[in-house]
């Protein structure tokens, strides 16, 4: 479906807005950063992506997320139209329903000292339901990633991640791995560029990918994001345009 090509959010965070590192960049299927929301606040993040495929009706699955931290070291995360960014994955799922919900947990594992990275685990799940009258789950698939970041200096850090994803509708299985440099260009404008790629267990199938952007703070509390992502699978490429708007909420 053309659906699959246009949607896909960009989810960065910063020290600006009040979390634990300089540079976070946390986006489900890509590079999540290990870090949480602060305490007594909402993060909402929002995003939608151009491709040449792109038609007004896509317009109207814009991905959204909600974090909240509920414990010492956990976050809840519940979404829509978030999924990994894999092609493959994304053709299969959205084939039924164009719209997909997620809920996810990230659990710290421990904090960053010296050499030693900040990590963390996080659970995902995805699905969506046919339409009526049949009206039942039609896809299900979770996934459980290692996030791991190392600050280097105060202008440049590293993420990466190792993870697994079940297609558990298909019993098709999938490993992931993600490697992402963040520059810190000026207090409110930050860069990066990552590449991250999927593996298709008991099949020669993979998926190559890459992406980079910019994000720039309107206010402390409001952060605008700018990226480019590259997907190549069975030898077509994917190119699409992401936009994001990102807004912390403080609780009274």
């Amino acid at each position: 479906m053309k659906f699959i090509y246009s949607l896909y959010i960009l989810l960065v965070s910063f020290r600006f807005l009040g979390q634990d590192t300089l540079v976070v960049f946390d986006r489900p299927g890509v590079a999540d950063s290990p870090y949480l929301v602060p305490e007594k606040t909402y993060f909402i993040e929002t995003g939608i992506g151009f491709s040449d495929q792109t038609t007004v009706k896509d317009l109207l699955f814009p991905s959204i997320m909600l974090r909240k931290k509920i414990l010492k070291s956990t976050e809840i995360r519940i979404a829509t139209s978030t999924f990994p960014q894999s092609v493959k994955l994304m053709n299969q799922i959205t084939e039924i329903n164009p719209i997909v919900g997620s809920v996810g947990i990230k659990q710290r594992i421990t904090r960053e000292k010296r050499w030693k990275p900040e990590t963390a685990i996080i659970l995902n799940t995805y699905y969506n339901f046919s339409s009526p009258p049949h009206f039942k789950l039609a896809n299900f698939v979770w996934e459980s990633q290692f996030l791991y970041q190392s600050t280097i200096n105060n202008w440049l850090s590293l993420n990466y991640n190792l993870g697994y994803i079940q297609f558990y509708t298909e019993k098709k299985h999938f490993f992931n791995l993600s490697t992402c440099l963040n520059f810190q260009l000026t207090q409110k404008t930050s860069a990066f560029v990552e590449n991250f790629n999927y593996f298709i267990l008991n099949s020669n199938s993979q998926e190559i990918c890459f992406d980079f952007g910019f994000t720039h703070f309107l206010t402390q509390n409001i952060q605008l994001d700018l990226s480019y992502i590259a997907n190549s699978f069975n030898k077509v490429h994917y190119g699409t345009l992401v936009g994001g708007i990102s807004f912390l909420i403080h609780q009274n």
